[in-house]
């Protein structure tokens, strides 16, 4: 745990997900607000539809807070970060194409990473990498150009003969 600071200011952070799951065993999630130099916040909270919002309240103000939403279905963690300014609510949604880049912060500051120094420039340039689902997409494309291209050739072959 990081070193408690008196002079540390605090938001409030709405936290939004605008029906990124449609199951209807999706009752309630866990989520957490957690980032450099702060300890971890977290509640459960109601979901209705696969959508919910919910608010933290006394959150430290900070740049590159992430916020992660795990639900009561398993394997369902989404994630995204925002900056929390002092006496003000601050907002953000979390849905799928939030996480990956979310994934990156929550990792680096597990790491023990500053991640309060990351720049808006860098966090742009993150943020279009594509997720798990993109890689995997492309992985499967470099491997259908060699099948393709012998199926080519052989079909060449027999509309030569």
């Amino acid at each position: 745990m990081e070193q408690k600071d008196d002079s540390v200011e605090y938001g409030s952070l709405v936290v939004n997900n605008n029906r990124a799951i449609a199951i209807d065993e999706l009752t309630e999630a866990f989520v957490t607000v957690t980032g450099y130099g702060m300890d971890e916040l977290s509640q459960t909270v109601g979901i209705s539809n696969g959508k919910g919002s919910f608010q933290f309240d006394k959150v430290p103000s900070g740049k590159n807070r992430i916020v992660t939403v795990k639900s009561n279905v398993d394997g369902i963690v989404m994630r995204n970060i925002v900056d929390v300014e002092p006496a003000k609510v601050n907002s953000v949604t979390v849905n799928w194409d939030s996480t990956a880049l979310g994934n990156v912060f929550y990792y680096l500051n597990k790491d023990k990473v500053d991640i309060t120094k990351v720049d808006a420039a860098t966090i742009k340039s993150l943020s279009k990498v594509p997720g798990r689902e993109g890689l995997i997409s492309m992985f499967l494309s470099v491997l259908q150009a060699p099948i393709r291209q012998f199926a080519a050739t052989v079909q060449a072959i027999a509309d030569a003969k």
